[in-house]
């Protein structure tokens, strides 16, 4: 009999998948957050080095070391321990993660005799059935840093003798399994339950898209895909179960088939079947109901479904501000205000640029700058959007900025008129919100022009951050990098569509916007020779397209036909390509 406690493996959801596979979801273990503590030495704790040497700031001058700080306890018992990350400025530590709980036996997992489905409503189960067989696929759903131990999600599947009976109730035993409770309750109702084989928008569609569409899927893990026999048809139903809506249910892909993405093989391996509702408009919170399966998560079908979806992406572009304090009543996440020269973090100049490298190539910049005594402060080096990982704000954000100019210009009247979560000053000022978000990025590299019109590639730390701390905490050194002409013709189409954007509600910054635009592109025009000699091809593969982006932009916000000239020649190359026409199981169910 397994041993089973409160930290025992917990069954979460019991669904189906086909008329006869029952899927049980078992969570196991859990990763308690932690967050920084004040750092109160104990007798006998001490600090180890760890991680790649990198130039370090410390106690008044350079040096070069081992870049985390690891602290070690002693117990009574005499043994050290590791107990956290330090902070660099030994103020606070963030404690190391465990996971709790206990793990899901995996010796007995996938045995059919340590489960044993009993019904009082089904006489084929009222004796008691095992499964003829079990399936398992199970994932991470969380991880202890540093150890990277991990809480799991098993989704165990019972492929029973027999097909499950609608409404009636059947028992699931675990007799030979390790979970909390040695049995859980199932009521097959399958206009109710949710399967994990039917798949939907999570984000809705407008009762006017021409594109409605869910799919009915399964891959097993160890039991592989599964093929549905005898579905004809599917239906919509509403709140109260009622079918509004009923369509065939066709399969796309088979089992086996090649996708020809990068490289071609069959992603889903299993079948795909699609269940269309392409011409259902009714506005309304609806199910899809797969008969002997269940139904999905709901889905909205509103004309708003699409602007709600683009406020949620755009609270992203705010958390990932750099050079601001975040919170209420802007946004529940709160974060204190991180790279700015107001907290004492002001990054110096470099001799590299963004195509010589990243975090390497300005920790190798700065030893030698620092060797040299030639380090200069660049304390208007702020603002920008941080990176995923890291705290970077480099080129390549410049592209972001771009597409959210773009998406103003192709929709102007309805994203001006859409309220987005940005700081009061800029709620509150005549430019549309997306103009305000795009414009967050556009200046810190506006900051970043040289007197000479060339931009900076922005910036980035010494290494990748120290283990435990967060962006406001950064305690490693920050380059900035040196201007180069892919930067600068990303600043200069940037700045040349924002001008023209922006000359419906600012013609002060319209101008602004159109000087640096055109001083950019010269410095570009100017140094791109010298830096096609210094650079392999590949680090300037995307040059030729900024180029043309940027005289195309120029060209629109001025009409000067010299920039007219300088982006026809990539224009003609590009239309005088053959268009590839799309092919294979993928444009087939997209």
């Amino acid at each position: 009999d397994p041993e089973r406690s409160a930290d025992s493996p917990q069954v979460v959801r019991v669904g189906t998948v086909a008329s006869h596979i029952m899927s049980v979801e078992i969570a196991a273990g859990r990763v308690p957050p932690v967050k920084h503590l004040p750092y109160e030495p104990r007798p006998g704790d001490r600090i180890e080095r760890r991680g790649g040497e990198v130039l370090l700031h410390e106690d008044g001058r350079w040096v070069v070391a081992k870049r985390d700080l690891i602290l070690m306890r002693t117990p009574e018992d005499g043994r050290a321990q590791r107990v956290g990350e330090m902070i660099g400025d030994g103020t606070a530590y963030l404690p190391d993660q465990r996971v709790e709980g206990d793990a899901l036996e995996l010796l007995t997992v996938d045995e059919p005799a340590a489960y044993r489905i009993t019904s009082a409503d089904d006489e084929r189960y009222a004796a008691g059935v095992r499964p003829s067989a079990v399936y398992r696929k199970s994932k991470p759903t969380d991880h202890a840093m540093p150890s990277r131990e991990a809480a799991m999600l098993h989704r165990v599947y019972l492929v029973l003798p027999q097909p499950l009976r609608e409404g009636a109730r059947y028992t699931i035993h675990f007799d030979g399994l390790n979970t909390r409770e040695p049995a859980t309750e199932f009521h097959h109702q399958t206009r109710i339950n949710r399967s994990e084989a039917i798949h939907t928008s999570h984000i809705g569609f407008a009762p006017g898209d021409p594109f409605k569409r869910a799919y009915l899927s399964i891959w097993m893990g160890t039991g592989g895909g599964h093929r549905f026999e005898g579905l004809d048809s599917f239906e919509l139903i509403d709140a109260q179960g009622k079918a509004v809506f009923t369509g065939p249910i066709t399969r796309a892909h088979a089992m086996g088939d090649v996708e020809k993405l990068r490289v071609e093989r069959d992603y889903v391996q299993t079948d795909v079947y699609h269940l269309d509702f392409h011409t259902f408009a009714t506005p309304g919170r609806y199910r899809v109901h797969v008969p002997g399966i269940g139904v999905s998560e709901p889905i909205t079908l509103d004309e708003a479904v699409w602007r709600e979806a683009w406020s949620i992406s755009m609270q992203g572009f705010l958390h990932h501000r750099s050079g601001i304090e975040l919170g209420l009543p802007l946004t529940p996440y709160t974060r204190p205000m991180s790279f700015h020269p107001a907290m004492g973090l002001v990054p110096v100049q470099t001799d590299v640029t963004t195509l010589d490298g990243e975090s390497k190539a300005i920790d190798e910049s700065l030893r030698r700058l620092s060797a040299a005594g030639e380090l200069t402060p660049v304390p208007e080096a702020w603002g920008g959007y941080m990176d995923a990982g890291d705290w970077d704000r480099r080129t390549p954000h410049l592209r972001a900025t771009y597409l959210l100019l773009e998406l103003l210009d192709l929709f102007p009247e309805a994203l001006a008129a859409t309220p987005l979560s940005v700081p009061a000053a800029e709620a509150n000022n005549h430019l549309p919100d997306v103009m305000d978000e795009a414009l967050w990025n556009l200046a810190f590299f506006m900051r970043l022009q040289q007197a000479d019109g060339g931009v900076r590639g922005g910036v980035e730390s010494t290494s990748h951050p120290r283990a435990g701390e967060a962006s406001w905490q950064e305690s490693l050194p920050v380059g900035v990098f040196a201007a180069d002409p892919v930067t600068s013709y990303l600043f200069a189409g940037n700045a040349a569509k924002a001008s023209r954007l922006l000359k419906a509600y600012d013609a002060a910054l319209s101008a602004t916007y159109a000087q640096a635009a055109g001083r950019a592109w010269d410095w570009a025009e100017a140094n791109r020779p010298a830096f096609a000699q210094r650079h392999e091809p590949r680090a300037l593969r995307d040059l030729p397209q900024d180029r043309a982006i940027a005289a195309i932009e120029l060209y629109r916000a001025t009409g000067r036909r010299s920039y007219h000239d300088a982006a026809a020649p990539w224009l003609d190359e590009q239309l005088a390509r053959p268009a590839a026409a799309p092919e294979g199981p993928l444009f087939a169910y997209a």
